[in-house]
């Protein structure tokens, strides 16, 4: 887990360092995001007759 100081959408590729680990737990903090994703957001339409 790590804050971000925007919302990063699926995909997106980031370094982040490790501050605190348990045995199934990671925490840290974002240092950078390397790639942005490159598929296309797809929304849901609906038409309404």
């Amino acid at each position: 887990h790590f804050a971000a100081p925007e919302l990063l959408r699926v995909g997106t590729y980031a370094m982040v360092e490790i501050t605190d680990a348990a045995r199934f737990h990671l925490s840290g903090h974002l240092v950078e995001v390397t790639g942005e994703p490159t598929h296309k957001v797809r929304l849901a339409v609906q038409s309404v007759s």
